[in-house]
Parts: C-alpha cells; sequence; structure tokens
C-alpha cells in the first residue's frame, strides 16, 4: 500500500545576499568582472567573497577585483538527466578553478568539450553579454 502522494508543492521564497555577495553579482553585472574579498589580518582572498575570513574569524572590509581566470583543478562530466525533456545527448562538464588572486577554489561549467577538458588547464569566464546580477552572469570557463 503506498503511503505518499506524487506531485510538487511551489514554496516562493526571498533570498538576501548580503554586504560580500551583493559586491560580487553587481561587479558581474555592471562590470563582467570577478569581486574577492581580501582578509586585512591574514591576507586570504575569497571568490565568491565573504563578509567574514573563517581562517581567522576577523571581519572582512576589503574588496579587489581580480582576473577572471585561472587553472582547472578537478572536473567531472555530467551527462543527461533522465528527466530533460530534450532527446539530444550534450553532455556537461563541471569543474573547479583555481581563480589566479584567489585562495578558494570556484565551481562552475567548463565550456570545453569532455574529450578536451586536462586537469591543469589554463581557463578564463565567459561572460553572458546581457547581464543580470547572478553567478548565471558567467557562462561558464572556456579554454585560454
Amino acid at each position: 500500500m503506498k503511503k505518499g502522494l506524487d506531485g510538487k508543492i511551489a514554496i516562493p521564497y526571498n533570498w538576501t545576499a548580503g554586504r560580500a555577495t551583493s559586491r560580487f553579482l553587481t561587479a558581474l553585472r555592471d562590470k563582467a568582472k570577478f569581486v574577492a574579498s581580501s582578509c586585512e589580518k591574514c591576507g586570504k582572498k575569497y571568490l565568491p567573497p565573504l563578509s567574514f575570513c573563517p581562517a581567522c574569524f576577523e571581519r572582512i572590509e576589503n574588496y579587489i577585483e581580480i582576473d577572471a581566470a585561472g587553472e582547472l583543478l578537478e572536473y567531472t562530466v555530467v551527462h543527461k538527466n533522465q528527466q530533460d525533456d530534450s532527446s539530444e545527448e550534450i553532455p556537461r562538464v563541471l569543474g573547479i578553478v583555481k581563480i589566479d588572486g584567489a585562495d578558494t577554489p570556484f565551481l562552475h561549467r567548463i565550456l570545453v568539450h569532455p574529450e578536451e577538458v586536462e586537469v591543469g588547464m589554463r581557463v578564463r569566464a565567459r561572460f553572458r553579454p546581457e547581464r543580470e546580477g547572478s553567478i548565471l552572469d558567467v557562462e561558464g570557463f572556456e579554454k585560454e
């Protein structure tokens, strides 16, 4: 005997980006640039930026623009989702990029065919021409 109901429930919500993430998203939208936070006490640089340093617990007030390029540290290939209605199989690559000038890794889509992806390759962010202030303003990273 089935003890549940199948279905979907819409749960609308609002999310406040906060001081650090707002700077990051505004820079993406307005300048197509990455903004990181830089801890004045220990020197760590965080991308996306943080308001407090998890290494030394200091409040972070310093923000810097950094280049949107780096090295691919790891990746995985994601194949068609079973719930995807499209008939075409287009594998996607998700990767962890060590952005030049940041101490934290950055997870995003890698815009390289899976057979051409290599750990250690240099990549650069490709920004959408029309941006809205979302992480999706970064289409992904392409080979440099």
